[in-house]
């Protein structure tokens, strides 16, 4: 289905985007086309009692690092991928559809284990949130999506229709220079911060 970002945040916040929606349905909201990956999964900082529905692009993103000097001690919080999601990339948004997205609370296990937070509006989801447990790094970061129910629906595609690998947010357990990744079957593993030949998903929270 086609929406604006104005019919869309109606259609959420009456409640009755259950009784239309799915998880894993396909919709376009001002242009860009989404899979729902989640409802009522994440919740906005500024009224938690809102309802929400969390979205992925359909397609990645280009290539590009996780962090570029390689070595990145907090993790998510002080990547430049973190950075360029939330100070550049949200600028090629729509504007109708950036006014409806919410700012959500992130957390994110550094290497060594360490807790760190964050509020974002773009975020690249979690090995947790993907696969529903912590394989590769120290802790789980939140629960899984519903829309992860097994490998196939973690592969995605990129301009070209081809499957790619892409970044998760999550850090290896144990160095501070490599992060988790979804290879093109769906299934996870490990990669140097500063690889450049990794895509881009991420997650964004309307209501």
């Amino acid at each position: 289905m086609i929406y604006t970002a104005q019919e869309f945040s109606t259609l959420i916040q009456s409640g009755t985007i259950k009784d239309i929606h799915k998880v894993n349905d396909i919709i376009t909201v001002e242009g860009t086309e989404c899979r729902i990956i989640g409802i009522n999964h994440d919740r906005s900082i500024d009224n938690p009692t809102k309802h929400t529905v969390t979205l992925m692009p359909s397609t990645l993103l280009p290539a590009r690092e996780y962090h570029r000097s390689g070595r990145c001690e907090n993790g998510w919080k002080d990547s430049d991928l973190r950075r360029w999601l939330n100070e550049e990339h949200i600028n090629t948004l729509p504007a109708a559809l950036v006014e409806i997205i919410q700012s959500v609370k992130k957390r994110t296990h550094n290497y060594n284990g360490r807790l760190r937070m964050t509020t974002d509006k773009l975020f690249a989801l979690s090995e947790s949130e993907l696969i529903g447990s912590a394989y590769w790094s120290p802790k789980e970061d939140g629960k899984r999506y519903k829309a992860f129910s097994d490998s196939g629906k973690r592969m995605m595609k990129d301009t070209n229709g081809d499957y790619r690998y892409y970044w998760t947010r999550s850090a290896y357990r144990d160095t501070s220079t490599s992060f988790v990744n979804v290879y093109t079957e769906g299934t996870v593993d490990i990669s140097g911060a500063s690889n450049t030949t990794l895509r881009v998903s991420f997650g964004f929270t309307v209501s």
